[in-house]
């Protein structure tokens, strides 16, 4: 940006002396002022006795000695959003004109002089603590960037024409544009810019259902670290494409700005976050406030509303029956829109009477954000007809209402899924569910056929969700995840596959998750994946570990060579040989102790002598008779009571050699009291 000023005042602001999470206690700032050509330099301090509200910026008083003036200026435009060291502002300042840049981290200044005549040098008295000065010298049509000072006395003069233009280079925007020196890129900055922002966007992402989402905290860390990935950030708008609502007004506005004309990930939250009517604990003053700000951050993101791709909304009984927000929400267009996912977190304890209210509302509203580009629709707490559900083009749907309040359940998924034919990704909530799927033995007369569907995701009873995959013909299927919480795990075995692909099974038993995968061990792809969420036994005594053996019945896998097992649950030597009973031969066994910390309890531990006995290890028709790794991974070593396992280990590894049997490698990782003294002593490492 260029200022032509013939006057001109340069400060150079730095916010420092203050810790993280406290109030900055001092402003170090450098004021260049420029004259026809005449270029000084003074160094203050600005002691802060009182500091303003976010929003509200603060008043710098800066007195100059000499021939300086007093000016006070109001930094209307700065705003100290993170309380960290060297935050930096640079003004630009005549008689009729403020204008502030503010810069998180400014390592340089570029002042950019343009002469026609002889250039001659300029003294700088800057201090150490203000960043360098570099001035682009313009003469005979030749320009280079210089930062060298000579000594004329305190002032400096140039021989300029009678207009001189000054101007910072913003190099945020252009970390090494005309650098005095070129350095060669090192680390991240050697990496091709489309590449290091795919690493960024890995770092900053979090995990959701629906959306991409980024942690906006490590989004703010990316763009101070330094200024080249600062660089990389503002000039990668997809970095800035994910807006939420919960946003302040003014890093909405940024956010929108620095995602220039990429597709949007909105979330759009009006909530139990907001209160709900009529909620004795909120006044109807505040909501009415609050409603005010939820519909400026509206206003702000409609003129975008054709960028939208993604929509999440989420809305209460207060948002769902204000004419306001529906009027706003009616100018939305949203012909970029993939996916919409819609969630009522009404609570109906505090607002009984506007449920018929809300089913209209609901049914408006899924009704405005239709499109043709719809491929993943998620309706959270939405009951709306069947036929209002855009099914043909979906290839993600998750319904989680209660189906009963609109008829019969069963019809209604029938109508749904066979509309929807390219479905990837299905979730079905059907805690709710009072009919037929309940009882045991319940088949159906036609199955549903979803050739494209890979993933299955179910909560209610098990006896409902296994009745309810009964239904469906999904020849490609290959993850399924159930929460059965308060109900039996009988009728879930009949979501584990008998013949999948894959050579290698990995287990996780933790403390309410079951985790069964098959997995291809040379890619390691995952070939099918069964996850379990229920509070096993539920005070009956029954175990994950116990679960998971029934979850297993009846099922053989000779296929799997190696078998990767974890469990939060102890177990004793009576376990493994259960459940290697469904593998043939094994190359491998990993066996794994989670321990799972609670304050004031106990930590719970897995002797090593408990995770297999010696016996499995030297039976000839064991699975593992020809082993060639064994891993014990957080296991304990208690002696003296471990010393009779640890030289059977020690005998089963030397007699493998005398027996013509493949050799066993036996690997400890983080196990406890394991040390390489121990087994040198017991003969399980060797002394060199």
């Amino acid at each position: 940006m260029t200022f032509l000023w013939r006057e001109l005042t340069i400060i150079v602001l730095r916010i420092a002396h203050f810790e993280r999470h406290s109030y900055p206690s001092c402003i170090e700032f450098t004021v260049f002022k420029l004259v026809d050509g005449t270029l000084g330099c003074k160094y203050h301090h600005y002691h802060i006795t009182r500091m303003p509200t976010y929003d509200s910026g603060f008043m710098c008083c800066f007195k100059f000695a000499g021939d300086y003036e007093a000016l006070q200026c109001e930094v209307s435009s700065l705003r100290i959003s993170t309380w960290e060291s060297d935050q930096f502002a640079v003004a630009l300042v005549n008689s009729t004109r403020i204008r502030w840049l503010p810069i998180y981290r400014l390592h340089r200044l570029y002042i950019v002089t343009f002469y026609q005549s002889s250039i001659f040098p300029v003294v700088i008295p800057a201090p150490a603590c203000v960043c360098p000065l570099y001035f682009l010298e313009q003469s005979n049509g030749k320009q280079r960037w210089t930062n060298r000072p000579a000594v004329l006395g305190a002032l400096g003069r140039w021989a300029t024409s009678p207009t001189t233009t000054i101007a910072v280079a913003n190099e945020e925007l252009h970390p090494y544009a005309h650098t005095p020196h070129q350095r060669p890129r090192q680390g991240f900055e050697s990496l091709p810019l489309d590449l290091f922002i795919v690493i960024i966007q890995l770092a900053i992402s979090l995990y959701a259902e629906f959306t991409p989402k980024y942690d906006l905290h490590a989004l703010r860390t990316v763009n101070a670290v330094c200024r080249y990935w600062r660089w990389a950030a503002l000039s990668s708008p997809s970095l800035w494409a994910y807006v939420s609502s919960y946003l302040p007004l003014s890093l909405l506005q940024v956010f929108l700005q620095r995602s220039g004309d990429t597709l949007l990930h909105v979330d759009l939250g009006y909530g139990n976050y907001f209160g709900d009517a009529p909620n004795p604990r909120v006044g109807d003053a505040k909501l009415l406030r609050l409603e005010d700000v939820f519909l400026s951050k509206l206003d702000i993101i409609l003129p975008h509303s054709h960028r939208v791709r993604y929509l999440s909304l989420s809305l209460s009984a207060t948002a769902l029956t204000s004419a306001r927000v529906k009027s706003r929400l009616t100018k939305f267009r949203v012909p970029a829109l993939e996916g919409f996912q819609f969630k009522d977190n009404t609570d109906f304890h505090w607002a009984p009477s506007k449920e018929q209210a809300i089913k209209t509302a609901e049914l408006s509203i899924v009704s405005i954000f239709q499109s043709p580009q719809l491929s993943k629709l998620h309706l959270i707490g939405i009951s709306i007809p069947s036929a209002s559900i855009q099914a043909a083009s979906l290839s993600s749907l998750t319904l989680m209402a209660a189906y009963d309040v609109i008829g019969d359940a069963e019809d209604y998924l029938r109508d749904v899924l066979n509309r929807s034919t390219h479905l990837v990704s299905l979730a079905l909530d059907i805690w709710t569910i009072r009919t037929a799927f309940q009882q045991d033995g319940w088949v159906a007369v036609e199955p549903i056929c979803l050739p494209k569907l890979r993933r299955l995701t179910m909560q209610g009873t098990c006896i409902a969700c296994s009745n309810v995959y009964r239904i469906l013909s999904v020849p490609s299927i290959t993850e399924i995840c159930l929460k059965v919480e308060h109900s039996t795990t009988e009728s879930a075995t009949y979501f584990v596959p008998r013949e999948p692909g894959g050579d290698r099974l990995r287990i996780l038993v933790d403390e309410y998750t079951i985790k069964i995968e098959f997995l291809d061990s040379r890619t390691l792809e995952i070939r099918f994946s069964f996850t379990l969420r229920a509070h096993f036994g539920n005070g009956t005594g029954i175990s994950g570990n116990d679960v998971l053996l029934r979850l297993l019945r009846s099922r053989n896998y000779p296929q799997v060579t190696s078998v990767d097992f974890s469990s939060s649950a102890r177990f004793d030597t009576l376990f493994m040989p259960q459940l290697l009973s469904h593998v043939s031969l094994l190359d491998e066994l990993s066996i794994k102790f989670i321990s799972n910390k609670l304050p004031g309890v106990a930590e719970q531990i897995l002797q090593i002598e408990d995770a297999i006995g010696l016996g499995m290890l030297r039976s000839t028709t064991s699975p593992l008779r020809y082993a060639r790794k064994l891993v014990y991974q957080k296991v304990t070593v208690v002696m003296p009571q471990a010393s009779p396992y640890l030289l059977g280990l020690c005998a089963v590894v030397r007699g493998r050699g005398r027996s013509g049997l493949p050799p066993l490698a036996l690997e400890f990782k983080e196990c406890n009291n394991v040390t390489d003294g121990l087994l040198r002593a017991c003969g399980l490492k060797s002394s060199e």
